[in-house]
């Protein structure tokens, strides 16, 4: 992921309580938007991904296998999957995965990884900030109390 200022153009920060325009997206975004994809469009799964090696093995002339898999052991991951997201109408998801490239070249739905990371990180800056409000609100009332 490039960070340096130097590689980016059309720069717009992100702000609570503020929208900015995305030039490439329709859709304008907010870290509520951010927090709200988090708190209610994200359903993350176990799953594994589909052994597909069995298909690429080689066989010699005999009809035998040349090599075997090494590792037959199942990998587990967690994840969110794509068409979980697709129909849902927070502009996040457009950051997240390109529905309609995968529709158009019928391939599958992939996540923008990087995206999806600055996604998380403007829901925690948003969470933070309400943890913050909420704390200073509870010092505020145990001053009025005592």
């Amino acid at each position: 992921m490039n960070i340096d200022r130097t590689q980016k153009e059309n720069i717009v920060y992100i702000k609570e309580g503020t929208i900015a325009k995305a030039s490439s997206l329709s859709s304008e975004i907010t870290l509520e938007d951010m927090y709200n994809f988090v708190k209610n469009e994200i359903n993350l799964a176990q799953y594994n991904q589909i052994n597909e090696d069995l298909e690429e093995l080689e066989f010699d002339e005999e009809g035998f296998p040349t090599s075997f898999p090494t590792n037959t052991e199942t990998v587990k991951e967690i994840g969110l999957l794509g068409q979980d997201l697709v129909y849902t109408e927070n502009p996040i998801v457009d950051y997240i995965v390109d529905a309609e490239k995968a529709f158009k070249q019928n391939i599958a739905l992939e996540c923008n990884e990087s995206n999806y990371i600055n996604v998380l990180a403007g829901a925690l800056k948003l969470a933070i900030n309400k943890i913050e409000t909420l704390e200073k609100e509870i010092e505020n009332l145990k001053g009025e109390v005592a």
